[in-house]
């Protein structure tokens, strides 16, 4: 029974305000586009959201063969805050960013701002302009040291991981970046020398050696869109730091369906 269906989620390198990855993956294989992504957000946003659009479909009868999931990390230091009204967090609100929540919302919204509750997601350096925001991110982070980060991010790559097996459902997981190196990946420069997460955590390692990696597609040994689009000399966004929409087609096409067709997953 062939694929109909294209579950997606990231941060904004996944973002449906502009026409990235998941938007020219599912017009190039045919497959209805059930995207999450969402600027700064962070990988139990990208866990959560698909889980949860994978859950309405099944609940629709949809076979899960005919499901296919593909998400594509972020940041492994941005933390998932959880706030609701038993907490006044009027004055860290940001238009449009946060808190974010998927529950009540639907795939290919330009954002998931909520005013009630959700997610306050993405790192400490991130305020948005706001100095509220700012200021609570990094004194909220104090609790949560780098190897706590990395823990959590790979406990969100093993939930999906697991949740895709128990419900027979493809998945594909993709990086914005050389995640495998956090903390030591940059996005301005080759990381070939440093230590892989799992050798810098031994609390990491053990999560590290049950992700399979069969379900993972690096460009290269461990990098991502960026470093593909960097490497192959292709356009950023003006901040240097975003692949432009041009870019994310040429990624699709000349990467990543490619390598889906050489694993027989399309």
């Amino acid at each position: 029974m062939p694929r109909k269906y294209l579950v997606a989620s990231g941060c904004s390198f996944s973002s449906n305000e502009a026409k990235t990855w998941p938007y020219y993956l599912s017009k190039e294989l045919g497959l209805k586009n059930l995207c999450w992504g969402n600027r700064a957000s962070g990988n139990r946003w990208i866990s959560d959201s698909a889980i949860y659009q994978t859950n309405l479909l099944l609940a629709e009868q949809i076979p899960s063969n005919e499901i296919l999931m593909v998400v594509m990390w972020s940041s492994i230091d941005r933390k998932s805050l959880w706030l609701d009204a038993t907490f006044d967090y009027s004055d860290l609100l940001v238009q449009d960013y946060s808190p974010i929540n998927f529950v009540g919302a639907q795939a290919n919204q330009s954002s998931y701002f909520s005013s009630t509750k959700g997610f306050l997601d993405s790192s400490e350096q991130i305020g948005f302009g706001n100095p509220n925001l700012l200021k609570y991110k990094q004194e909220a982070n104090k609790f949560f040291p780098m190897e706590s980060l990395a823990i959590d991010s790979y406990e969100c790559f093993l939930k999906l991981q697991w949740f895709c097996a128990s419900k027979g459902i493809a998945l594909v997981n993709l990086t914005i970046n050389d995640l495998m190196h956090y903390p030591n990946a940059e996005f301005r420069k080759p990381i070939t020398t440093e230590p892989l997460t799992k050798d810098l955590y031994p609390n990491v390692a053990y999560l590290h050696s049950m992700l399979d990696f069969d379900q993972w597609i690096f460009y290269k040994e461990s990098g991502g869109l960026f470093e593909y689009t960097r490497d192959s000399g292709l356009d950023f966004q003006p901040d240097r730091h975003h692949p432009s929409s041009g870019s994310h087609w040429i990624y699709v096409n000349n990467f990543l369906v490619p390598e889906l067709a050489n694993r027989h997953i399309v």
